[in-house]
């Protein structure tokens, strides 16, 4: 989406009919997106019933859709994922499904996002905080008013940032896991660590020798 959003912002191209079953997955799981330009194939009289972009507030109002409605289809895909809830969005007769958008704004507004999630998703301890961040994310992207709904590039800004400070928090984990073997005496000997865990080469420096005693009592010679 944002590439779309990036190559053809000149022409106002907006994908229009962004949901979760035009999302398909390819061999390495990369996201493939299918329906774009699909606007142009339906008569204007089946819009509503047929792109789910004049879901959007500002599309059933004014019968247009913008960027904007793309951010806002997004948001629901996002919510559809975290909460595993099938959006009530996405029928044209207004019957079945669950509201997730306003659901999702009633819980944040009291506090209660936690309570939102799949159970599957909210299982993993280690991941709620960005999980939270992400229902933010897809609340802000479902704004009644598109003056303050954020843009896309906005969006996967977002997106990425939690993606780059999870990767962050899994490698602070795996670090705290190594280095308690070497506080207690289990590294290796012939090897030198910094203060990560990680072996350093030293095949440029001046060698030494050391001499482990107890894991409470170490001794060190340089020679």
């Amino acid at each position: 989406m944002q590439y779309l959003h990036i190559e053809y912002s000149s022409s106002d191209l907006p994908h229009g009919n962004l949901k979760s079953s035009n999302v398909l997955l390819g061999p390495a799981y990369e996201p493939l997106l299918i329906d774009y330009g699909f606007i142009h194939l339906v008569n204007p009289s089946s819009f509503i019933n047929t792109l789910f972009a004049f879901k959007a507030p500002e599309a059933l109002q004014h019968n247009q859709i913008s960027p904007r409605c793309d951010v806002y289809c997004l948001g629901v895909v996002i919510l559809e994922i975290l909460t595993g809830k099938f959006p009530s969005q996405y029928l044209s007769n207004g019957k079945g499904g669950t509201d997730v958008v306003q659901w999702v704004a009633s819980a944040i507004s009291e506090g209660r996002e936690v309570e939102l999630l799949d159970p599957e998703i909210a299982s993993n301890k280690n991941s709620l905080g960005e999980m939270k961040q992400l229902v933010h994310i897809g609340a802000a992207c479902t704004e009644s008013n598109p003056q303050n709904r954020l843009d896309m590039m906005e969006a996967v800004r977002r997106i990425e940032e939690i993606k780059a400070n999870g990767v962050d928090q899994v490698q602070k984990s795996r670090t705290i896991e190594v280095l308690p073997s070497l506080r207690e005496g289990f590294g290796d000997p012939s090897q030198a660590y910094d203060n990560q865990g990680h072996v350093v080469d030293q095949s440029n420096k001046r060698h030494g020798t050391s001499s482990f005693g107890s894991k409470d009592n170490f001794e060190f010679g340089i020679s």
